[in-house]
């Protein structure tokens, strides 16, 4: 099976945007609403420091399909 330069570059923009801007409003929903609704002061922290990792974890994912997108883009290579 292949795929694309076009339909390549369109899945890795569309998982960027996901890693950029949903991961985000999601993990400061979470925390929000933990805040809210928790009184335990050890689990809220516990909810911080998750949120904080997964903020993290998606930079790191970001950074990788950035590199996947300059890669392909700059490769002559039209199917994949």
């Amino acid at each position: 099976m292949s795929i694309t330069k076009e339909r390549l570059l369109s899945i890795i923009n569309r998982a960027l945007n996901f890693e950029e801007d949903a991961v985000e409003t999601v993990s400061r929903n979470i925390s929000s609403a933990v805040e809210f609704l928790e009184k335990d002061v050890v689990i809220k922290n516990k909810v911080k420091e998750i949120m904080a990792q997964l903020g993290q974890e998606s930079v790191g994912h970001a950074q990788i399909l950035h590199t996947l997108k300059n890669s392909i883009i700059e490769e002559k290579k039209n199917v994949y």
